[in-house]
């Protein structure tokens, strides 16, 4: 029977949030406590208590041996740091205090052990934040002397260019030029890195740009890569400079294609509405963006997987795997990223393909449904009905306008505040639930006074509501009474 204080040690062994244990110095353990067992993953101390040590539990064998000589030694272990594998393989860093027992169980150790894997990890991230802040300066330092003496360079080609006439002189100007303009483009990487240079930020719909750089790309991709896009329909917009939002997709794309073996692969790029939590991950590059609401761009290949220490340097300027190339495509993802207040994760193992996903923020508000390619201006589309809605954006950009769907009222009035001298006309349904329309007309003009907004209804006597609106369709209407109706309200406005 046991003692109370027996009954009491044995109740704290049992309920500490920290691991225990005790082993032979053979490297068998004798007794563990459940929280040890949670933290390697085991079902059960049975389970723990069958393996080996130094082959089942020690990533690195040869980290015990230093250990047991303490021990022999009859030396306390005061926060040694071991790495140990869970039962489903991850390497956890343990941080281990402990002191030899000899007594009628023989010779052992006893131990504590805390898991200080996310604290080693949260030191890793911020040694790497600061590193690639210290090349981020340096970058953007180098960048901006250079693009001044290439300026120089370019500017004195060009006046050459224009006194030469055809000749073995000329064609050695022009190939200066073209050299000096190549290079440019690598200061633009490196200003791109640094976060250097100036953002254009508006809201910008993701899914027409993957869909036109995909176009452009085609060929490259073709007898290369099987793709697959898996975009989410009505994804919100992002806060992004257009420009640099395509070159952080197209080098993923390409990453991800030269990754892939000498015979087909698959490339997969995926897209959702998210909400961040603000928390840090374990597959995070860039420190964990604020809480709020994200658009996830998932770019993903099957190829040869990243190893460790290539994952460590691959976004260092100048860093390549590759037998071509600069070394500036994911250098480049990370200051852009980085400089759109972002985040990026990279998941990977050797011989298992990469996914890198990129955290763009979005646009607060119900989702826009943005399309067109807008030679003739933008039009807004506010209807609940989705179908409707999807008609009437499909018939405005049949007849050559950009559109931009949104469900209700306050989206509308979001998108007018937010992308307002972007949107030069808005098609407006009378009856919404919530919000309706007339209330909806008055509000967008004192949001943007003097916006031309189209009235719709399917009754006649809605007419009496156009007195404060540049015009009337009744449900449903033609193509041609659609096109003439913007171009009497929209005149030479474009």
């Amino acid at each position: 029977m046991r003692s109370p204080r027996e009954a009491d040690l044995r109740r704290l062994f049992d309920r500490s949030p920290v691991g225990m244990y005790r082993s032979t110095a053979q490297g068998r353990f004798v007794y563990v406590n459940p929280a040890l067992v949670r933290m390697l993953g085991y079902d059960d101390a049975e389970q723990l208590l069958a393996i080996d040590l130094p082959r089942d539990l020690y990533a690195d064998p040869g980290e015990r041996a230093p250990l047991v000589e303490h021990y022999l030694g009859q030396e306390i272990v005061d926060g040694v740091e071991v790495r140990w594998r869970t039962r489903q393989g991850a390497v956890r860093v343990i941080r281990i205090y402990g002191y030899p027992v000899r007594d009628e169980l023989g010779d052992g150790f006893e131990a504590t052990v805390v898991d200080v894997t996310a604290e080693r990890r949260l030191e890793q991230r911020l040694v790497d934040a600061q590193r690639a802040e210290s090349l981020g300066v340096l970058a953007g330092c180098v960048a901006h002397d250079f693009n001044n003496l290439l300026a120089a360079m370019m500017g004195s080609a060009d006046v050459a260019l224009r006194d030469l006439g055809p000749g073995t002189t000329r064609s050695a100007v022009q190939s200066v030029r073209t050299a000096a303009m190549r290079a440019a483009e690598l200061t633009g990487q490196l200003l791109a890195f640094s976060g250097g240079g100036a953002l254009a930020v508006e809201d910008v719909a993701l899914g027409p740009v993957v869909d036109e750089l995909i176009a452009l790309m085609g060929a490259h991709l073709t007898g290369r890569a099987d793709l697959v896009l898996d975009l989410a329909p009505a994804l919100p917009a992002v806060r992004a400079d257009a420009a640099q939002l395509r070159q952080v997709v197209m080098n993923l794309v390409t990453n991800a294609r030269d990754a892939l073996p000498a015979g087909r692969g698959r490339i997969s790029i995926r897209a959702d509405a998210v909400e961040h939590d603000g928390g840090v991950g374990d597959d995070d590059v860039l420190p964990a963006p604020p809480a709020g609401a994200y658009v996830a761009l998932e770019i993903s290949d099957d190829g040869c997987g990243i190893d460790e220490s290539t994952r460590r340097r691959m976004f260092d300027p100048f860093f390549t795997t590759k037998r071509t190339g600069h070394g500036l495509g994911l250098a480049a993802v990370h200051g852009i990223v980085r400089g759109h207040g972002g985040g990026l994760r990279v998941r990977s193992r050797p011989g298992a393909g990469a996914t890198f996903e990129v955290l763009w923020p979005a646009v607060a508000g119900a989702a826009l449904q943005i399309g067109g390619a807008g030679a003739r201006g933008t039009v807004m589309v506010v209807d609940d009905e989705e179908l409707v809605r999807d008609v009437l954006c499909r018939m405005l950009e049949e007849i050559g306008y950009r559109t931009v769907g949104a469900p209700d009222g306050p989206t509308a009035l979001d998108a007018v505040r937010n992308t307002g001298q972007h949107i030069d006309a808005v098609l407006l349904d009378l009856t919404m639930p919530g919000m309706g329309g007339r209330a909806v007309l008055s509000a967008l003009h004192e949001v943007r006074p003097g916006l031309p907004v189209i009235l719709c209804s399917g009754f006649d006597r809605d007419r009496a509501a156009t007195t404060a609106a540049a015009g009337f369709l009744r449900k449903p209407f033609r193509f041609e009474t659609l096109e003439a109706m913007l171009g009497k309200v929209l005149g030479g406005r474009l």
